[in-house]
């Protein structure tokens, strides 16, 4: 299941003027609650009900030598015959919220994709274990910690705005709308697009679509995406909770 591979949908946004709070909206630090575990309900279009997913967020010791929290997201099914799987992890830095570590291991009948990321904001530089690369942002961010960038904007309908913070320069700029305000599970929510350039996708890019609840809360109460062979993919809050953290 891939984080960032979504359904393009295309819907006509009117952008805001650059200024102040545009600068304020683009420059936003994470939602980063410690001890935060949410669960999912995982379906496809295709093949109905698949499974379930966690998504986590707890404090390190040290990434790469600093404190860090580290955020995961976890997803196995079984497709007929055959296992899909989504292992991802990312490692902010406790004091700018930015990226320190990333890794995503997935798996699907029809494709494989293993990332294991360093990155070096000294050096201005990121590597995948093979080869450095010019940093695409000076406070970095990957796909896993977008999603809780996308869960701290607060747009009115028909904003958008645009965020250079992927530590892959190609994957710049990330491109966040507002689009609607629906309810769903009793709850208002807006709903968020984010438009991504991605090489890998035949289109050149990849959107993802959220449903962030208009509270204080700002939960995901759903995530709607796409993935080869199972259509489209439609992750449904079913839980959230704060566990204790454990001290240091």
């Amino acid at each position: 299941m891939t984080t960032l591979a979504m359904l393009a949908l295309a819907t006509p946004v009117a952008v805001p003027e650059p200024g102040p709070d545009s600068l304020r909206i683009a420059n936003t630090r994470p939602l980063i609650r410690p001890g935060e575990e949410l669960v999912f309900a995982v379906s496809s279009s295709r093949f109905g009900r698949m499974g379930t997913a966690q998504m986590r967020v707890q404090a390190a010791d040290t990434a790469e030598g600093v404190p860090a929290y580290q955020l995961s997201f976890d997803f196995s099914a079984r497709i007929l015959l055959f296992k899909v799987s989504d292992h991802t992890r990312s490692w902010l830095r406790a004091d700018s919220l930015s990226t320190v570590r990333y890794s995503k291991h997935e798996h699907s009948p029809v494709t494989s994709r293993n990332e294991d990321v360093v990155v070096d904001q000294r050096l201005g530089e990121w590597s995948d274990g093979k080869n450095w690369s010019p940093l695409g942002a000076e406070h970095p961010l990957d796909e896993l910690s977008f999603i809780y960038l996308v869960r701290s904007l607060d747009l009115q309908v028909s904003q958008a705005v645009e965020v250079r913070r992927h530590f892959d320069a190609q994957r710049n700029p990330v491109r966040i709308e507002a689009v609607a305000r629906r309810v769903v599970a009793g709850r208002d929510v807006v709903v968020y697009e984010m438009h991504v350039p991605d090489p890998r996708q035949k289109n050149g890019s990849s959107t993802l679509r959220f449903f962030i609840s208009d509270d204080d809360a700002r939960l995901p109460m759903r995530i709607e995406s796409s993935m080869p062979a199972a259509g489209q993919i439609t992750m449904t809050l079913q839980s959230a909770q704060l566990l204790p953290v454990a001290s240091r």
